[in-house]
């Protein structure tokens, strides 16, 4: 059942306008595919009449096979006639038909008009429609002696000036209801009349109709919001039928990167509001927030929805790669070492004691000792040198008698170097021995003859033992000797020492010293 009621209609001088869809029977209507109808403007001739073959006289009404523009030695003067009184409006008068362009005329025509003050005029044909049942086609001419908007609310509605009309289709969505804010709420008696109230209101732009009457009446409810911005909204429902202005947004032009359609009404076109990442009229192009080069410090930029990823390289860190990571952070320097950020490392300074990446091992000193006698093979001058390296560093002051260095056994720093010379004066064997003695504590003592030294050694023998050495330690003339020995009280397995005799030197010994804090 569809029922017809009009607010108003106004005419524009001697012009109707009929608009139907395209399963009329009228094939010689204008095709417009894009709106999808076909349409026609009928003009009114006052007083005139064509003479012609009559398809059908019923109804007051004749319908004819041709026309005034190839008739016209037939299109002749006529008097006033019932039609005048039927078609011919007043100022402001209301008028309401239903009415059939085909030959075979149904029994559901009928019509209303009302004076201007006496409307409205209200018109219940029972038609079983033949056009597209999801469809309804609302059209009202530019015309209006009041302002479109002061009579129709519809300022969503298309404006077509050419054809001096607003029009909108309302496109019909069965069991649909879209929960949203409700302007409005009444009963109507059939979804034209709520599809009318949703016209005359500013801020409507689609109903819920229920589907399912109370004595004839249905609920028709307005709403300031439409199925295609609202879709999370748009629900089953078995009560109600769903009506929204057609628009493109029907096709679904937008493609994945649209959070939903935004119809223009007015222009018949349609907006595709993107996702935040994306851009293009159908929301088509994913945005590259790579290419302002975001990511610092030599990081590799990889471009996502709404943002973008940077790869850093090692030692950065953030969502740019801004921050250098301090591996500092962690103290990663063992025993007391201080350590240093690098990008992607660190550099641990240890103290002396102890060395490697951490400081995590205890130093030991590279020593080498070599005691050159006289008359040992392979020597020229015949008296040889004395050599005391550490850490490849020669501390040795190389004269003839005893060589003395010392290191602290803590640092492996060298502290001093002496030389006695107990070959030609007596006297140096006691010096030797009261120098060896003033040594205490964490000292690392190293010892190398040169040339002779055994002549005037022996007030010096307690002192040595008192260092580590062992006997026999009186040489011979022109013999060699090397020494390694301790000057703390808790002696350490590396003493070690080595003698040799004239013609049989040199003497050499390879302590590895570990650094310590031993006493």
């Amino acid at each position: 059942m569809v029922r017809y009621r009009f607010m108003s209609l106004m005419m524009e001088g001697s012009k109707l306008f009929v608009i139907f869809l395209l399963s009329t029977d009228a094939e010689n209507f204008k095709r417009d595919d894009k709106r999808g109808e076909r349409h026609a403007y009928l003009v009114r001739n006052s007083a005139k009449r064509l003479s012609s073959a009559i398809l059908d006289g019923r109804y007051m009404c004749e319908l004819l096979n041709a026309d005034k523009f190839q008739n016209s030695s037939n299109f002749l003067h006529s008097g006033l006639t019932i039609f005048d009184d039927i078609i011919q409006l007043n100022d402001r008068e209301s008028f309401a038909l239903a009415g059939y362009a085909g030959v075979n005329k149904p029994q559901w025509n009928t019509q209303k008009r009302a004076n201007g003050g006496q409307g409205p005029s209200e018109i219940f044909p029972q038609i079983a429609p033949s056009m597209e049942s999801s469809k309804l086609l609302v059209t009202f001419l530019l015309s209006l002696p009041l302002s479109t908007n002061a009579l129709f609310g519809a300022k969503h509605f298309n404006r077509d000036d050419k054809r001096g009309e607003r029009h909108a289709y309302f496109v019909r969505d069965p069991a649909k209801r879209l929960n949203s804010s409700i302007l409005d709420s009444f009963m109507v008696s059939e979804p034209m009349g709520c599809v009318f109230r949703c016209i005359g209101h500013q801020e409507c732009y689609s109903v819920n109709f229920a589907a399912v009457s109370h004595y004839g009446r249905h609920t028709c409810e307005l709403l300031n919001a439409d199925k295609f911005q609202n879709s999370s909204n748009f629900l089953h429902s078995v009560n109600f039928d769903h009506y929204n202005i057609k628009s493109p947004c029907m096709s679904n032009p937008c493609l994945d990167g649209a959070l939903f359609c935004r119809p223009i009404y007015q222009q018949d076109d349609y907006q595709c509001v993107c996702k935040p990442g994306f851009t293009g009229h159908y929301c088509e192009t994913d945005i590259n927030e790579c290419s302002s080069n975001p990511c610092l410090n030599g990081g590799v930029c990889n471009d996502q929805v709404n943002g973008y990823v940077c790869a850093c390289l090692a030692g950065y860190t953030g969502l740019q790669c801004g921050t250098n990571i301090n591996e500092c952070s962690s103290n990663p320097c063992l025993n007391g070492g201080t350590c240093t950020d690098q990008v992607n490392g660190y550099i641990c300074s240890c103290i002396a004691m102890y060395t490697g990446p951490r400081c995590g091992t205890v130093r030991v000193l590279d020593i080498y000792i070599r005691s050159e006698g006289c008359d040992d093979p392979g020597k020229a001058p015949i008296c040889g040198k004395a050599y005391i390296k550490v850490d490849g560093t020669d501390y040795s002051l190389q004269e003839r008698g005893f060589n003395v260095v010392v290191v602290n056994g803590e640092t492996g720093v060298f502290l001093e170097a002496r030389s006695f010379d107990t070959y030609e004066y007596s006297s140096s064997g006691y010096h030797l021995r009261d120098y060896l003695n003033s040594l205490s504590g964490n000292k690392i003592v190293l010892v190398a003859t040169q040339d002779s030294a055994s002549e005037h050694m022996s007030p010096a023998i307690d002192a040595l033992k008192r260092l580590g050495a062992t006997d026999p330690l009186q040489g011979n003339h022109r013999d060699s000797f090397a020494f390694a020995g301790y000057a703390g009280v808790n002696k350490p397995q590396w003493i070690t020492q080595k003698r040799a005799a004239r013609y049989l030197g040199p003497s050499e010994i390879f302590p590895q010293i570990s650094l310590s804090i031993n006493q």
